[in-house]
């Protein structure tokens, strides 16, 4: 078969392998479309990984189970996780499923950036999930990010009738700005840099899309600021204003991880007296990923036009380079391992 291997963020390199043998309560699976995360567009998080394969957000049909194998059989269209939590464990029973310990060393044989891919026992068992026919493959692609959505706004424990603020635009502030609204905002504000992000998140549900601007957010919401705020892009910049936009007692929470050693300027006086609260959320677990395909097999979430650039394994460096540089025509890209 063959893969894309990462050996840097600038050397991606389509190889042979053999395919990946299976074991007993395992599967192989070939995969049909994967989708490129936005994480995987960061530089210093993917050369550290190297030499790997990327690709955490894939579609499939089972070719082969193995023994023991029960509820899966070949030809079953497939989304399945990269990591599954024990529900055990003292992270588990907080409520803190995607920092098990088990999640992080759970993961696919050999990535989604590959022709072929063997499902572990776990993965398997906890969060394979099968895809009715109203799910195409390329809506399926996107149950990942849309959870890694649900989980961010299920963190953020909105109160009926907020409002919240999505600082980014791309394709997972535009995931995120329906997840709100969903779980209960009464109205979702958005704000970025690029003016054809701003006109697509007025087309995915949001009330208001502008520049970054304090004065217009004030504007929006009667002076008080946001009472959420979803931070996407990973920069010590958007933090600090999504800190300012925040209404009395609201809560800022960073969606993207910044790289090590960023620093940020953080008024604590202010976040004290205003009982501010600052939150992080991280991936997404069984959970979420089946919330996510209820909304997608609902029709409950806008895709079309989600998916603007796609590739074939020989164009993984490229797709990845897209997504880090972004652009106003670029939301997310897809790879598919067996087109040429």
């Amino acid at each position: 078969m063959k893969l894309a291997r990462c050996y840097s963020f600038n050397d991606v390199r389509v190889e042979d392998a053999p395919p990946p043998r299976i074991g007993p309560g395992e599967a192989l699976v070939k995969v049909s479309i994967c989708g490129v995360c936005t994480g995987e567009a960061m530089p210093w998080y993917v050369n550290r990984k190297c030499p790997t394969v990327l690709g955490h957000e894939p579609v499939g049909i089972i070719q082969r189970v193995g023994a023991g194998v029960t509820g899966f059989r070949p030809g079953d269209r497939v989304f399945f996780h990269h990591h599954t939590s024990c529900g055990r464990c003292v992270e588990c029973r907080r409520g803190h499923r995607t920092l098990c310990r088990e999640f992080h060393e759970t993961r696919l044989d050999p990535g989604g950036f590959s022709e072929f891919v063997r499902i572990p026992k776990l993965n398997l068992q906890k969060d394979t999930l099968k895809l009715p026919k109203s799910v195409t493959d390329e809506r399926g692609v996107l149950i990942e990010p849309l959870a890694c959505s649900v989980h961010a706004v299920r963190r953020l424990n909105l109160n009926a009738g907020d409002t919240v603020l999505v600082i980014g635009a791309g394709v997972m502030g535009l995931l995120n700005i329906q997840a709100a609204k969903l779980f209960g905002a009464r109205k979702v504000l958005a704000c970025d840099l690029l003016p054809e992000r701003r006109r697509a998140a007025l087309r995915y549900g949001a009330s208001a899309a502008f520049a970054p601007s304090l004065a217009r957010l004030r504007s929006e919401t009667a002076g008080r600021g946001a009472d959420c705020v979803i931070v996407g892009p990973p920069r010590p910049e958007a933090l600090e204003f999504g800190l300012a936009a925040a209404s009395p007692g609201g809560t800022v929470q960073l969606f993207g991880p910044m790289p090590p050693g960023s620093r940020t300027r953080v008024e604590f006086h202010d976040l004290y007296f205003r009982e501010q609260s600052i939150t992080t959320s991280y991936s997404c677990d069984a959970s979420d990923t089946r919330a996510a395909l209820r909304l997608l097999a609902a029709g409950k979430i806008k895709t079309r036009g989600l998916i603007t650039h796609r590739f074939s394994l020989g164009g993984v460096g490229m797709a990845l380079k897209k997504t880090f540089r972004g652009s106003g025509n670029f939301l997310k890209a897809a790879v598919y391992p067996h087109r040429d």
